[in-house]
C-alpha cells in the first residue's frame, strides 16, 4: 500500500522532498490524476480528493479506491510521502480554494461557527463555502481582541520571555547528549543560527500572547532578529543596490528553476548575516515591482528578466553613486555569517531592543510581513 510504497521510497536511496511542490511536480500529479480518472471513469478529480456526504456514495468511492491503488497512483513519479501529495492535490482541486481576503462579516460568521462545531474545519468549510485548510489557517490567526500596529514594550517583554523559553528548550534538546561532557558545557549557553528561525512553534507561542495571532509574533521575531544578526545595522544597507544586485545574480548562477530547490541559508551569505526571511522579501518587492504579469511566469523566468532588465539599471545606478570601479563585483561577494548566538546577545536589554526596532522602523520597513516567493 501507500506506506510500503514510502518505506520503499526511502530504502532506495532516493531523497524525499519536502516543502513547496515544484512545477514538474504538480505537471506529474495531474497527470496521475488523469490516468486513473481514465482508468475508473472517474469524471471529476474532486470526487476523489473529498468525502461524499452519502455513506453509500462513499463506502463505493472507498473500495474504487482501494481496488486501483489509488494512493500509490496517485504518488506515482513523485519522491514524497503520499499524504503530502494527497493534500496537495486536494489544495490544487478544491472548487472554493483562492476565494481572496476574508470579509468582517465572513470573520464573524468563521468565530461563530467554531464556537458551534469546534475544530471540525470540513464542516465550517462547507458553510462558508471556503476550503477547510483555509478556514483552519485563517481561523488560527483570529483573536477577540486583536493588537495591530507597533508593540508596547510590556507586550516585547512577554513575547521575549515566551521566547527565551522556547531556545533554551531547543539547546536543551540538541545539547542533551552533550550535557555530562565538560568540553561543551558552552554549548548550554550559545544556539546555532538555523534554530533561532526553523520550524519555531508559532501557534503554541501566540497561545501565550493574549493579544497577538502567529503571524504578528513570527513577525515580531524576525525585526528582532534582524536587529540581534546586524548588530543594529540600518535596514536600508541591506535593502540597496548592492544587496538587490548580488541577491538576482547570486540566483541567476546558479540556474534554479523552481523556488523549491533554492537554498535561501546560502543565499544570506551574498547579502549578510540576516534570516532567510528577509532574503525572500527582498525577492518578493523585486518580482512584484519590476516584473510584469509574474504570477504568471515560472521561477526562473522571474529572475532571467530581472537579471537581464532590471540589474544593469541597478548596476549603472550604483555607479553613478560611488563611480566607477569603485564597489565589489556582485560575483565576488560573499559575507561571513555567524554559525552560532549566545542566548544572552538575543535576549538582554528587552527595553533597548524595543527602542532599537522603533527607531530602525521609522526609517524604513524593517521585515515587513512576509509574502509568498
Amino acid at each position: 500500500g501507500a506506506r510500503e510504497r514510502d518505506k520503499r521510497g526511502g530504502r532506495s536511496g532516493i531523497p524525499v522532498r519536502r516543502g513547496r511542490f515544484t512545477q514538474e511536480e504538480n505537471q506529474q500529479l495531474e497527470k496521475n490524476l488523469k490516468v486513473f480518472m481514465d482508468l475508473t471513469g472517474v469524471e471529476n478529480e474532486w470526487e476523489l480528493l473529498h468525502v461524499p456526504e452519502s455513506a453509500d456514495e462513499s463506502l463505493r468511492m472507498k473500495r474504487l479506491k482501494q481496488d486501483n491503488l489509488f494512493c500509490c497512483r496517485l504518488a506515482e513519479g513523485i519522491p514524497r510521502p503520499w499524504k503530502s501529495v494527497y493534500q496537495r492535490a486536494k489544495k490544487m482541486y478544491d472548487p472554493n480554494r483562492c476565494k481572496g481576503r476574508y470579509t468582517k462579516d465572513e470573520l464573524k460568521k468563521l468565530q461563530c461557527l467554531q464556537v458551534l462545531h469546534g475544530n471540525n474545519w470540513k464542516k465550517i468549510a462547507e458553510l462558508m463555502d471556503r476550503s477547510d485548510q483555509s478556514v483552519m489557517g485563517r481561523a488560527r490567526t483570529i483573536k477577540s481582541s486583536l493588537n495591530v500596529g507597533l508593540w508596547s514594550k510590556k507586550e516585547t517583554k512577554t513575547f521575549m520571555k515566551i521566547m527565551e523559553v522556547v531556545m533554551k528548550d531547543r539547546i536543551q534538546e540538541a545539547s542533551h547528549d552533550l550535557i555530562s561532557s565538560p568540553s561543551n558545557t558552552n554549548r548550554l549557553h550559545s544556539i546555532v543560527r538555523e534554530e533561532l528561525y526553523k520550524d519555531i512553534p508559532w501557534s503554541a507561542i501566540a497561545d501565550q500572547m493574549e493579544n497577538r495571532n502567529w503571524a504578528q509574533c513570527r513577525q515580531k521575531w524576525m525585526q528582532i532578529l534582524f536587529t540581534k544578526m546586524t548588530g543594529g545595522v540600518d535596514p536600508s544597507e541591506f535593502n540597496g543596490y548592492r544587496a538587490k544586485i548580488s541577491l538576482v545574480k547570486r540566483l541567476y548562477l546558479l540556474g534554479v528553476d523552481d523556488v523549491g530547490d533554492v537554498d535561501w541559508e546560502d543565499l544570506c551569505s551574498v547579502v549578510g548575516d540576516v534570516p532567510p526571511l528577509f532574503i525572500q522579501r527582498l525577492l518578493y518587492k523585486l518580482k512584484d515591482r519590476y516584473v510584469p504579469q509574474w504570477p504568471t511566469k515560472s521561477f526562473g523566468e522571474i529572475v532571467d528578466f530581472l537579471y537581464e532588465h532590471i540589474i544593469p539599471k541597478f548596476e549603472a545606478m550604483m555607479e553613478k553613486q560611488v563611480g566607477p570601479g569603485d564597489w565589489i563585483g556582485a560575483d565576488d561577494l560573499s559575507r561571513p555569517q555567524q554559525h552560532e548566538f549566545k542566548l544572552i546577545d538575543i535576549f538582554d536589554d528587552y527595553d533597548d531592543e524595543e527602542d532599537e526596532i522603533e527607531k530602525m522602523q521609522s526609517r524604513g520597513n524593517l521585515l515587513e510581513p512576509s509574502q509568498q516567493i
